[in-house]
């Protein structure tokens, strides 16, 4: 009794504090990693497997604790909890140019690799943390969900600071700075106010950590490390990504997430995208342009004097900083949207003559679904008749590979589902134009006659040769290949092929790696476990699906993305706090009955997307449908760990470190497969349906175990 109304205190505080680090110190460095590796789903997936697999191998070391451990070795463990964060960000920014080469992609296994080493100190002390409080806090009885379900509370404050507060006025350093605040604030409520000198002594090294901070810049010294060679002029987070602005000589650089989205000298580029579309056309009124408010195009398509030219963008931050840093803005025929495309596309009543999609080949699922069967059928219903439409692939020289010819087909053969006429002008990018009325090379030379002023285009083209190469291109045509669609990515797929066929990995081989801990799982001999992984498995998948499919309907709106998560942990934490006050004594039913629940959830969730997507003018409500859903499934999921934690009859060590690794290592699992594999290969509708397979899997194990178990219990 006396443990629990006063030590309890002060360990569920410190386990709150943990989870928010955690929570917070795995969105920064995820973010870092994306911006550092120019990441996309694929990169994004294996990250995250790192660091569910990492925190589970700290959590089975965790095992190798025999009897309760003292506050000296907790206190220990919080100290590196909230250095590390720091530290590995400055060793992410150093090493990724001093190991690899600039300019260089890394190829899948480098990606796992380094990522892996570099998360792995942080990650299996933070695993190791939950197994150590299991311990500490089971003096008397199983208390492994009390502190399941803190550490999810805390993951749910730490998602709401991160996503609403941190990382609108912080930098990452400064993020991690208040990280070592946070974990100095944990031991100074371990210490217990006996210990004045020890807490003295830790007020005195914040101040310090302070001092140095404010002293020197560390997140430019740091950033410097990434932009090599290049004077940093603008740096700043947001919810969209990380913003920099480089100047090297006369030109600036404009990069999201490490992504070079712009310059000042990108003058053919500009051209290209501009007049291969505009001089299709004559009397040209109205013009939208998708993205590209920091780019040149603007300039160029204002040479043909149009009525109104529309420029839809959805960062915020980037309109800010073309406002500021270039005149492309500053004419009254230019208007501004900060809007997702699609959102606006839907909801517009304009008809536009001429449509610029300046969005970057598709190279992940956000920036995929600018491309797709169904955002092309949605722009052609505001498009007027004979509109021209233009957007750009990647450049293939000379020579166009087979995995190339298959990609451009895809694009191809999409814009032929709504247009008449499509050609490919393969200059400094692959071009595509679509329209219902005739389209042609040679009519780029008319700029001469319309009296156009340029500076590359065509002065620096050879016409006849890019033509040949159009015609070459178009006789590789294969019709067979996919359309790309919303819910089936086919062209982003086939450009994870291409970036793979540079490296010779498959990512099924990558995934084969991770399937690697579940050994550990069938090692046990228990279902519990194997529910537990699968647990794991489904709900890190289906919150990827339900992102996914989010973002497909409504658009990427970045406070509902952060709405989703924080429902997801919220869910799960009182899951495991139901299963915590309601159900003193579970049985291997209500593990049962949980798992069926989700097994049904996840059968009807492609009818439920399908539903939502046709419902689309029922905003609100798909909003409250979508965060619901998730709910349940992380409620059910945390109601499930606190029922397995309960079942079993073992040492605390051993329940604690097997229960939560065996969670992490189907996370990790599910984040590779969903991810990389299952969701751009074969779409929403058979990742839901491989969630389900799972869930029936496991039905079936825990039945077969409990009837074993009741068997030998009658005899």
């Amino acid at each position: 009794m006396y443990f629990s109304k006063l030590t309890n205190v002060k360990y569920s505080i410190s386990i709150i504090i943990l989870g928010a680090i955690s929570c917070i110190a795995q969105l920064i460095l995820l973010r870092e990693f994306i911006s550092v590796l120019n990441g996309n789903e694929l990169s994004t997936g294996i990250i995250l497997a790192n660091w569910m697999l990492a925190t589970a191998i700290g959590s089975r070391l965790g095992m190798l604790i025999k009897h309760k451990p003292n506050d000296i070795l907790i206190i220990i463990v919080q100290i590196f909890v909230s250095l590390l964060p720091a530290i590995s960000l400055f060793l992410l920014r150093l090493l990724r140019y001093s190991i690899f080469f600039v300019g260089l992609d890394l190829s899948i296994f480098e990606i796992a690799l380094f990522s892996f080493l570099l998360l792995l100190p942080y990650c299996i002390l933070s695993g190791f943390s939950f197994t150590l409080y299991s311990i500490t806090m089971s003096e008397d009885e199983n208390q492994i969900n009390f502190v399941y379900s803190r550490d999810n509370l805390g993951m749910v404050i730490g998602g709401i600071l991160f996503s609403f507060v941190l990382v609108f006025f912080f930098s990452a350093s400064d993020i991690t700075l208040i990280l070592i605040w946070l974990g100095s604030l944990s031991i100074v409520i371990l210490l217990g106010k006996e210990r004045k000198i020890a807490i003295l002594m830790t007020i005195l090294l914040l101040l310090s950590l302070q001092f140095i901070f404010s002293k020197l810049d560390i997140e430019k010294i740091t950033k410097g490390l990434v932009y090599k060679n290049q004077e940093i002029i603008y740096n700043k987070e947001s919810p969209y990504g990380n913003i920099i602005i480089t100047r090297t000589q006369e030109q600036i650089n404009y990069y999201c997430n490490g992504i070079l989205i712009a310059n000042s000298q990108s003058i053919a580029e500009d051209e290209e995208l501009a007049h291969f579309a505009m001089i299709q056309k004559e009397n040209i009124k109205n013009v939208m342009m998708i993205s590209g408010v920091l780019s040149g195009v603007v300039d160029e398509v204002k040479k043909y004097n149009p009525q109104c030219i529309d420029i839809i963008e959805i960062n915020p931050e980037i309109i800010k900083l073309a406002n500021y840093w270039t005149n492309n803005l500053n004419d009254k025929v230019v208007t501004v949207i900060n809007s997702d495309p699609r959102t606006y596309v839907i909801s517009t009543k304009k008809l536009y003559d001429v449509v610029i999609n300046c969005m970057p080949s598709a190279d992940n699922l956000l920036s995929n679904k600018y491309f797709t069967s169904e955002f092309i059928g949605s722009l052609k219903q505001k498009m007027t008749n004979n509109a021209v439409l233009i957007f750009s692939g990647s450049a293939t020289e000379n020579y166009v590979s087979d995995k190339s010819c298959e990609s451009i087909s895809i694009l191809y053969n999409t814009l032929k589902q709504h247009f008449q006429n499509v050609i490919i002008i393969p200059s400094l990018r692959n071009y595509f134009l679509a329209s219902d009325s005739s389209l042609s090379i040679d009519k780029i030379m008319s700029i001469f006659d319309r009296d156009i002023a340029t500076e590359y285009v065509p002065y620096y083209l050879d016409l006849n040769s890019l033509a040949s190469r159009s015609e070459d291109i178009l006789s590789r045509i294969n019709s067979k290949f996919p359309i790309n669609k919303d819910f089936q990515p086919s062209y982003y797929l086939s450009q994870i092929n291409i970036w793979q066929s540079r490296f010779n990995t498959n990512s099924l081989l990558i995934l084969a790696i991770f399937l690697f801990p579940i050994a550990f799982v069938i090692r046990s001999r228990s279902a519990v476990n194997f529910s537990l992984w699968t647990i794991g498995f489904t709900s890190l998948g289906s919150e990827i699906v339900i992102i996914f499919a989010f973002q497909i309907i409504f658009g990427y709106v970045y406070y509902m993305i952060g709405v989703i998560i924080t429902v997801f942990m919220l869910g799960i934490a009182l899951g495991s706090v139901f299963s915590l006050k309601f159900i003193q004594k579970p049985k291997y039913r209500h593990i049962i009955i949980s798992q069926i629940l989700l097994l049904f959830i996840y059968i009807s969730m492609p009818y439920f997307v399908t539903l939502m997507d046709k419902m689309q003018a029922e905003a609100t409500l798909n909003v409250v449908i979508f965060n619901l859903l998730m709910f349940i499934i992380a409620f059910l999921t945390g109601s499930v760990f606190g029922y397995s934690s309960k079942v079993r009859t073992s040492r605390i060590e051993q329940i604690a470190g097997e229960s939560y690794s065996s969670d992490l290592f189907g996370s990790a699992v599910g984040a590779v497969f969903i991810s990389t594999y299952l969701l751009p290969q074969y779409g929403l509708f058979a990742s839901c349906l491989v969630l389900a397979f799972l869930s029936l899997l496991s039905i079936i194990f825990l039945i077969i175990e409990n009837r074993i178990k009741y068997a030998r219990i009658s005899n």
